[in-house]
């Protein structure tokens, strides 16, 4: 299966964000990180019908990174939660290539009614 690429965007712009930015580029990357987590969160959900640990993950990263209401946080603390949330987009990526791991992962389901593929 294809691994899901847009799962890839934050990643650099989070490990950008530990070395001295214009402030500008931290109000683009909340909101990058804001949307993505989003919808990582929407996805992990549906597919499980459930909260479960990653669907939380992003949901507390869109929290954090929200846009709208900045989190003021110190410097070290800001260095912690990007590589944190860049270890965790990272990992839905690896994850993405995986049959069934996760939700961005679009399967063909096979219906019982049809003709096997070799006939």
């Amino acid at each position: 299966m294809p691994r899901n690429n847009m799962i890839l965007i934050p990643i650099p712009l989070l490990v950008l964000a530990v070395f001295p930015m214009p402030y500008s580029f931290y109000g683009v990357l909340r909101a990058i990180v804001f949307m993505a987590a989003c919808t990582m969160s929407e996805q992990h959900y549906r597919k499980m019908k459930d909260w479960n640990g990653l669907a939380l993950a992003y949901a507390c990263a869109a929290l954090l990174f929200n846009p709208i209401v900045p989190a003021g946080l110190s410097r070290a603390s800001w260095f912690i939660f990007d590589i944190g949330a860049a270890a965790l987009f990272y990992y839905s990526w690896t994850q993405s290539g995986k049959t069934g791991a996760s939700p961005t992962t679009i399967e063909n389901p096979v219906r019982s009614d049809d003709p096997p593929a070799d006939a």
